[in-house]
């Protein structure tokens, strides 16, 4: 079988990117 790429491994690990970014630029 092929090995399951260590993006998809570390995206499950890691948190969500900074989605929140733009947030702070408003109030």
């Amino acid at each position: 079988g092929r090995p399951v790429p260590v993006d998809l491994f570390e995206r499950e690990h890691l948190p969500e990117p900074p989605v929140p970014a733009p947030a702070a630029e408003a109030p």
